[in-house]
């Protein structure tokens, strides 16, 4: 685990501690057994490619919506809320090549019931991939 991640780890942890939100982490053998995934619970739907999970700022790893103003937005955002609504509990898989962008943002794959949401929007055409190295992730392959 890089020093990014550990520190996300640490933060999420104190948090848990200190009863600030529903932040637990865990392995999960059904993902494969080695991936750290943070379970958390989901306040609100920035646009279609980020939310605010517990607390923290979560952009969607290798994958861009429309920005506000721009077609499309309002189809992506509402894909996204009714996927992943406020008070569901969701898991993230952060990068644990870049698990932070240049804004702070958490970069994570986020599972809502299940669902690979970053792939979801791939496939049903909301968002294109964007991949910006380095990252541990291949969005090209959510297509399939």
């Amino acid at each position: 685990m890089g020093h990014g991640a550990r520190r996300l780890l640490v933060l999420l942890l104190l948090i848990a501690a200190a009863g600030a939100g529903a932040v637990l982490l865990y392995h999960s053998p059904a993902d494969g057994g080695d991936e750290e995934l943070t379970e958390g619970v989901v306040e609100r739907i920035i646009d279609g490619d980020t939310m605010v999970v517990s607390g923290f700022r979560v952009r969607l790893v290798g994958i861009n919506t429309p920005e506000r103003g721009e077609p499309g937005y309002e189809e992506a955002k509402n894909f996204l809320l009714e996927l992943c609504p406020p008070g569901m509990v969701v898991r993230l898989d952060v990068d644990d090549l870049e698990p932070y962008d240049k804004y702070g943002r958490v970069l994570a794959v986020v599972y809502c019931n299940g669902v690979n949401a970053n792939a979801e929007l791939l496939r049903r055409g909301y968002a294109e991939v964007m991949y910006i190295p380095p990252s541990e992730f291949r969005p090209w392959e959510w297509r399939q």
